[in-house]
């Protein structure tokens, strides 16, 4: 999320990996192979845990699979900006080199988005922690920013989830040294949501869940 110090995404540090040309076919070889689309294709309503990712901005998504594929984030404690681990994802990213990256990262870039609705047909309650959200991830959860994700239209039961990760890692800085990596931490992210309730989480999620993609 989704929601930033200014996060379900981000970062004042580097956008991301240099844009380049990804090679289509290699693109399709590897979602093919992995068979991305099973969890996070267009027609996955039973895979509410898996994000949408059709549409995402390049350099976003080739910074999350990076942070999958390192065995721990290379600077601990407060200091890191971002971790995630996922017991199929990580297996997967960790034989892929940066190449591999860009060209998963350029397919799922390419593909129309969804959903695109008009605001005005799907208004929601806005809660007023988006004041807390809009800086990084936009008022109606699209933005700018390479480096941050659009996080409108995306699945409210994975925001929830993320959200709840965040708010989990938020002592990640703490005196209790980690051995492992967690599910997900974010520099931003975690102070972000530290003191936010189910209720708000559920609140946000619903509401961003609710507009279109662009």
């Amino acid at each position: 999320m989704i929601v930033g110090a200014a996060a379900l995404i981000i970062i004042a540090a580097p956008a991301g990996p240099a844009a380049a040309e990804g090679d289509p076919a290699a693109s399709r070889r590897l979602a093919e192979e992995f068979a991305c689309n099973s969890c996070h294709g267009l027609m996955t309503g039973a895979e509410e845990i898996a994000p949408h990712l059709a549409g995402q901005k390049k350099d976003y998504l080739a910074r999350q699979l990076q942070a999958f594929r390192e065995p721990r984030a290379k600077t601990p404690g407060p200091y890191k900006v971002i971790e995630r681990d996922h017991p199929v994802i990580t297996a997967w990213m960790r034989p892929l080199d940066d190449e591999d990256i860009e060209d998963l990262s350029e397919y799922f870039a390419g593909l129309p988005c969804v959903p695109r609705r008009k605001y005005s047909e799907t208004q929601v309650p806005r809660p007023p922690l988006v004041d807390r959200c809009r800086f990084c991830h936009g008022e109606t959860g699209v933005n700018p920013y390479l480096g941050y994700p659009n996080i409108g239209g995306q699945k409210k039961t994975y925001l929830v989830r993320q959200l709840l990760a965040f708010r989990k890692s938020a002592d990640h800085g703490g005196a209790v040294i980690k051995k492992s990596k967690d599910e997900r931490f974010h520099r931003m992210m975690a102070p972000s949501i530290y003191d936010l309730g189910d209720g708000e989480i559920e609140a946000l999620a619903e509401y961003y869940s609710k507009q279109s993609c662009r």
